[in-house]
């Protein structure tokens, strides 16, 4: 185990040294642990102690019909293992949330309305912003698409 410590390690530090100018913002005492990607980090606002498990897989992508997205980790959140983040609009986690592993959250989906083609083939289709609200706990396997979720 004492690999994974050291590799979890050199991962934050890497972060923090080589990473930071690249995000729209990055919070004192930010943790990122050796994610699977991150896309689109200049639209990413990591807020103070934030914290992205290992394998997460954050996607901040521009949608042509809206302005610039955004995509903000409150103070004191943590990202689980393997989770997915896909914003191309707004997603807001606010302070202290508890994300489980293997969470996906969204504001958007995959069309599937044309039964004469594959789902990946058709285009993403806008739900709503994703609120989550302070001091929540998002258990493991959850998707949130288009929601709002309140305090606590």
């Amino acid at each position: 185990m004492i690999h994974f410590r050291l590799r979890d390690y050199v991962s934050v530090l890497a972060y923090r040294v080589f990473a930071r100018p690249f995000f729209g913002r990055f919070g004192r005492g930010v943790r990122v642990v050796f994610p699977l990607r991150i896309v689109g980090a200049k639209h990413v606002e990591l807020e103070d102690n934030a914290t992205l498990q290992y394998g997460a897989y954050i996607a901040v992508l521009p949608s042509p019909e809206s302005r610039a997205p955004v995509l903000r980790v409150g103070a004191g959140t943590l990202v689980g293992n393997f989770s997915h983040i896909i914003c191309t609009r707004r997603i807001d986690i606010a302070e202290k949330v508890l994300i489980a592993d293997r969470v996906y959250i969204s504001d958007n989906l995959h069309d599937y309305r044309d039964i004469t083609r594959p789902v990946m083939d058709q285009p993403l289709r806008q739900t709503a912003d994703v609120h989550i609200g302070a001091g929540s706990w998002i258990g493991e396997n959850v998707c949130i698409v288009g929601a709002r979720i309140g305090a606590h």
